[in-house]
């Protein structure tokens, strides 16, 4: 039986800051989202799913590139719709929605495949690194950003555990009582299915969202 890391052994080999900075960079995400809607209302009301986020991620990884730029211990890598942070070479982590039972949507090429399956066995010691996915959930009835998340998969929908940022930062600083729990995700959700345009192939968008 595969044995994987919790949450919390994750969180203290990321450390503080890189946690940290994922959240806040959905918060700067969020504000950016209130404004844009806030001066283009019709704009953001006739933007396509796919078009809204695309614009969303470009400000989500903008947020991080200036969190974390600085950070020696984290390399931020950009290669094409591709956008991979890596933290001391243990993880890589790339920024994604989710929805309410912590899936994620991605045409699924090759590698958008190798990335969602852990590479082998992961535990911390003695493995190349460790897949995960930060982010945030999306209230798609209200098309907003909703709380900042990390989570840790192996293969695209097999959630192992989804953390809510958010309230673990709250808790850590005594705003809510108890401590911060894993959301658990729902089992056998249906899904519905996702069209892909041929055009949306081609330009390889879909690691953008």
């Amino acid at each position: 039986m595969i044995s994987y890391p919790d949450s919390d052994v994750v969180f203290a080999a990321l450390g503080d800051k890189v946690v940290d900075a994922f959240a806040a960079a959905v918060a700067r995400t969020r504000e950016d989202l209130a404004a844009y809607r806030a001066g283009n209302p019709l704009w953001v009301a006739e933007a396509s799913e796919r078009g809204l986020a695309g614009w969303i991620h470009d400000r989500l990884w903008a947020a991080l590139v200036e969190l974390l730029h600085d950070n020696p211990d984290v390399y931020l890598l950009e290669s094409g719709p591709t956008r991979d942070v890596i933290v001391s070479s243990r993880f890589r982590i790339r920024m994604k929605r989710h929805d309410i039972s912590g899936n994620v949507a991605s045409y699924p090429t090759q590698g958008a495949m190798e990335f969602f399956a852990q590479p082998s066995i992961p535990t911390l010691e003695g493995m190349d690194q460790v897949h995960l996915i930060a982010g945030y959930c999306w209230t798609k009835d209200l098309r907003d950003i909703g709380a900042a998340v990390l989570s840790m998969r192996d293969g695209k929908n097999n959630v192992i555990w989804l953390v809510d940022l958010d309230a673990r930062a709250g808790a850590l600083a005594g705003t809510t009582t108890g401590a911060p729990t894993p959301i658990v995700p729902e089992i056998d959700t249906p899904v519905a299915p996702v069209i892909e345009l041929a055009a949306d192939r081609d330009a390889g968008v879909e690691e953008t969202s």
